[in-house]
């Protein structure tokens, strides 16, 4: 990873974010004609957070940095036997996992239909109980795949309604922008609902140790950083101690019952 890259990946998320609110405030105080701050000052910040927005989209949709990138490494990948151990975790989470893939040159997990794919980065750094915890997430991913396609379509949905009341009688390029900005700064509250989701149920399956050990391995040297898609670790191992004191709470009044 280069430098420029490495930037982008640390902080266009931040960046992004802050653009789609300065871009969603603008249009509310737009259509408010508020004399707050001028007119002429709101134009042009919502101009320049727009521009600035679409180029960061661009950026991080092309082939050299963003998720292209990340899918183009998926095509250099070879089908592997499954270790017994995931075999026996799939069966006892109730999921089919058909095959299994090591990607070259990848540092990432992921659950696509019924294949399992594993990055030989990531694979490399885990020990085999942490390598479960991992999977165990990932298999969660394949249980709840409709609750979390259902959680999307919500916040995509609620971005659009946004847009639209926000958007009436506006030009079409000033509502796309407004659209996207929508999407961008409420679409990943929803997004990450669905990996602490993923995190709550492995640790069901898996020692909660291991999984933390194995996030902080993966996402070595970048720990902190937020993505569309995903919180920051450290905010997912942050959110383990809420889960533990949830099932000591559970487990403390079922033992009272009894």
């Amino acid at each position: 990873m280069n430098k420029i890259e490495e930037i982008y990946h640390n902080y266009s998320f931040w960046v992004k974010s802050s653009l789609s609110f300065i871009i969603i405030v603008d249009t509310i105080a737009l259509r408010l004609n508020t004399q707050v701050v001028p007119f002429v000052i709101l134009q042009y910040t919502w101009s320049i957070s727009a521009v600035l927005m679409l180029i960061l989209c661009i950026i991080g949709a092309s082939p050299y940095i963003g998720y292209f990138k990340e899918m183009s490494f998926r095509k250099n990948s070879k089908q592997m036997v499954l270790n017994p151990n995931l075999i026996q975790l799939a069966e006892k989470m109730g999921i089919e996992c058909s095959s299994f893939y090591l990607v070259e040159n990848w540092n990432g997990a992921s659950m696509y239909c019924d294949a399992l794919s594993i990055g030989e980065i990531l694979k490399s750094k885990l020990t085999e109980q942490e390598l479960e915890a991992i999977v165990a997430h990932e298999f969660t991913h394949k249980i709840h795949e409709i609750t979390h396609l259902i959680l999307l379509f919500v916040g995509c949905f609620l971005s659009w309604i946004i847009a639209v009341l926000l958007g009436l009688g506006l030009p079409s390029i000033m509502y796309k922008v407004l659209l996207l900005s929508c999407v961008y700064l409420f679409v990943p509250q929803f997004c990450w609902f669905r990996e602490l989701d993923c995190d709550e149920n492995a640790i069901k399956y898996a020692d909660k140790k291991d999984l933390q050990s194995g996030l902080i391995k993966y996402g070595e040297g970048r720990i902190h950083k937020y993505g569309f898609l995903h919180p920051s670790i450290a905010f997912r191992i942050a959110d383990f101690k809420r889960i533990e004191k949830i099932w000591i709470r559970v487990f403390s009044s079922s033992k009272n019952r009894h």
